[in-house]
């Protein structure tokens, strides 16, 4: 439930946002997703986030932009055997999205991470490279939703959907 109000909450936010830009390189998104622990017995967290962007050059093969992004659970993973963990993120990529209304897109940057476990030791501070993958649709000259799939570092994933618009 508390999944489904946030995502409805993001669409309904993104396009009043939308609504009222005008197309410039900084740009800003509201993501939602998975948030997946390589460590046995963990079962997936949600995660929301907020991105801010801006793009550095932009041509007919598509756009390389600089993106800053922070994530915090909105709903924590359980783990078996007792007890729930969650993480909180923030990094700093270059991506690259292909042109057109549906395009590609690729990233890699640097990410710190602090992972909270209840009930047990597990409480993990990181900071490495992140890369991700993903595609997406143009929904306007201004907005568009993206999927995208991230590794955070050795022990995360992220699977998310992302509303952006331009300011």
């Amino acid at each position: 439930m508390r999944f489904t109000s946030a995502l409805s909450g993001i669409v309904l936010l993104g396009l009043a946002v939308s609504a009222m830009a005008e197309e410039s390189p900084l740009y800003g998104g509201l993501r939602i997703g998975t948030l997946e622990a390589d460590f046995a017995g963990f079962s997936k967290a949600t995660n929301v986030g907020i991105l801010l962007g801006y793009d550095l050059k932009r041509d007919q093969n598509g756009t390389l932009a600089l993106e800053a992004e922070a994530t915090t659970t909105l709903s924590d993973g359980s783990i078996a055997g007792g007890g729930k963990w969650d993480a909180d993120t923030v990094s700093a990529s270059a991506a690259y999205r292909t042109a057109g209304s549906a395009f590609v897109k690729a990233k890699i940057g640097f990410l710190r991470q602090n992972i909270h476990r209840t009930g047990g030791p597990l409480n993990a501070d990181d900071s490495g490279i992140t890369y991700g993958a993903g595609v997406g649709t143009r929904i306007n000259s201004k907005a568009m939703l993206e999927v995208e799939y991230s590794r955070l570092s050795s022990d995360l994933s992220f699977l998310t959907l992302s509303y952006i618009t331009h300011f």
